[in-house]
């Protein structure tokens, strides 16, 4: 996994922690979409489980094929918004990589990142 600015068509990435009303928020995200007539989605939850895998897998055995799984998961996003849980792990590897529109921004600068950083 390189620094280079990924591809991709995600333009929000919304990160929950579950049971906290990202199924609303997906919702409230389409809704506007639907309203601006731009054709422009929102998914609840897009590939949750694949994110939590390839970084879970990544974490035990340090095999680069699992970040890059992460990357293409995040390049072939069909999307312009993804909201939901399954993303909080993987933001670190994110920052600086999406597009200048989407911003990581931590709840709180004391907060631990969830894992290592990759250079």
């Amino acid at each position: 996994m390189n620094d280079q600015r990924l591809n991709t068509r995600l333009r929000l990435l919304c990160v929950g922690t579950g049971r906290d009303g990202t199924m609303s928020v997906s919702r409230m995200v389409q809704a506007i979409f639907d309203e601006e007539g731009k054709g422009r989605q929102c998914l609840h939850e897009y590939a949750a489980r694949s994110f939590y895998q390839a970084y879970c897998s990544w974490r035990e055995t340090g095999e680069e094929s699992h970040l890059d799984e992460i990357v293409k998961l995040v390049c072939d996003c069909p999307y312009d918004a993804v909201i939901g849980n399954g993303y909080a792990p993987i933001l670190h590897l994110l920052e600086g990589r999406l597009p200048p529109s989407v911003r990581i921004r931590p709840r709180s600068a004391s907060r631990t990142r969830a894992g290592e950083a990759i250079s």
